[in-house]
């Protein structure tokens, strides 16, 4: 079953919804209200082809920063299981795949022009789901935020401020330098600062859901780890978790941002649980999926593919994950992290991984990272956790096979701060990418909940 969302705000629809015609189209809104907004932005609006290349699925926010594009829908299937060598073939299989829903987003991207301050609408499924261009554009008005470059480091003139536009910014690649390196980052919308970290082997592009369709509340801004994604730093630059968690405060530093909505799954959760008792008057709120926690990392079913880096093969297995995407989804590499590994695109695949072989020097860097993961990081600030006043949200997937559901329960016991434990039935560790749609709603209302209770 396919969920509805209000075109022009993306809250679910009930059987009270409005169908408007926008542009010769038909499109589905909650309330009056959003109708009259919508026609409104579509009467006012400039010509909505400007701004798009040949396919229509690339968006420019400005001369200078990198827009990444749209992921295109994949048709590719699994024809079989692969095996990469003897080390790969020895991780846990798949657990049966569980039914779930797939969400829809009528979710809005956008164009910013220079000279209108109109923006054209591009709405897209999840991965899997096809891509919508509707002819309509998003409430005028959008302001343009000149960006500031001080001591050779690029911020935003909006840094931590509330936010009170009602229109949307695109997804911005930037970049930042910090003692731990130049850290690399997207951002997208304005107000309070939400920041997002991944895990292993991912970077920011694990959180595009959650920028396209919360920007409205929160500028939020998913950042590459230390020897991910396009993060640079130095060959001896430290790369364990505790040096990625004080990476995350030097980072925030340098954009001046004093506190933060922290958002983290896998090793990212590991990370924000460091970052969150190291440095706790940084953050606002804390929410933590899937993730290490305690003793309970490295898993025993990515054990193998921890020795298979030790043992020289890190480079191969990735090359061959890339010359063949069915590899990183079957049962014996990254399937057993997606509830629907055959739904993952090629191009998230290629995002994910590429980075990690552009030299020798990022692969070696991750390869460094692999070895330096030990529970250690968590255990040494477990006292501190045991401290952490900052609400917190947990949500786990009840069918990870790297972290069982009962950390969920840990952490929600030790963490003082802890509100709301969520669970997702047959969800598994990257959902957040699988079943946004429902995490964000749950993001939206801890959000909420949070800032009453600061009042």
């Amino acid at each position: 079953m396919v969920e509805k969302t209000c075109a022009a705000c993306d809250c679910d629809l009930d059987a009270n919804s409005i169908k408007v015609k926008i542009g010769g189209k038909s499109v589905e809104v909650c309330c009056v209200e959003c109708a009259r907004k919508l026609k409104e932005a579509h009467a006012s609006a400039a010509a909505p082809g400007e701004g798009r290349d040949m396919d229509g699925d690339r968006m420019a926010a400005s001369a200078h920063d990198e827009q990444p594009q749209i992921a295109r829908p994949s048709a590719a299937l699994l024809t079989g299981v692969m095996v990469i060598g003897f080390y790969l073939s020895a991780m846990t299989p798949a657990r049966a795949d569980a039914s779930a829903s797939v969400m829809t987003s009528t979710q809005m991207s956008s164009k910013m022009s220079d000279q209108s301050p109109t923006v054209f609408a591009v709405a897209k499924d999840s991965d899997s789901g096809p891509l919508f261009s509707y002819d309509l554009l998003v409430t005028p008005g959008f302001q343009v935020f000149k960006e500031k470059i001080i001591s050779g480091r690029i911020t935003d003139s909006m840094t931590d401020k509330t936010h009170t536009e009602g229109a949307q910014s695109s997804p911005i690649r930037r970049s930042v330098q910090t003692a731990s390196g130049r850290i690399s980052y997207t951002e997208q919308g304005v107000g309070p600062v939400a920041l997002f970290v991944h895990g292993v082997l991912l970077n920011g592009h694990l959180w595009r859901h959650q920028l396209a369709h919360l920007s409205d509340i929160r500028r939020c801004i998913a950042v590459d780890l230390l020897a991910h994604g396009d993060t640079e730093i130095a060959p001896d630059q430290d790369v364990s978790v505790t040096a990625n968690a004080n990476m995350l405060k030097e980072f925030l530093d340098a954009l001046k941002i004093e506190q933060v909505d922290l958002v983290g799954n896998d090793s990212g959760g590991g990370i924000a649980q460091i970052f969150a008792a190291s440095y706790p008057e940084r953050v606002r709120s804390l929410t933590l999926t899937d993730c290490d926690a305690h003793d309970n990392w490295p898993p025993e079913p990515f054990k193998p593919f921890l020795a298979m880096a030790a043992a020289g093969g890190l480079r191969g297995t990735l090359d061959a994950m890339l010359a063949d995407k069915s590899i990183y989804r079957s049962p014996q590499a990254l399937g057993p992290a997606y509830e629907h590994p055959e739904r993952l695109t090629d191009d998230s695949i290629e995002k994910y991984l590429r980075p990690l072989v552009r030299s020798e020097q990022r692969t070696r860097d991750l390869q460094r990272f692999l070895a330096a993961f030990d529970n250690k990081h968590t255990l040494a600030v477990e006292a501190r956790l045991k401290t952490l006043k900052a609400p917190t949200l947990i949500v786990w997937g009840t069918d990870d096979v790297y972290f069982d559901v009962k950390w969920s329960r840990w952490l929600a016991d030790t963490i003082p701060g802890a509100r709301r434990r969520v669970e997702f039935e047959g969800a598994r560790i990257f959902f957040p990418e699988e079943r946004w749609a429902e995490f964000n709603k749950e993001l939206r209302a801890h959000w909420q909940a949070a800032h009453r209770e600061a009042r």
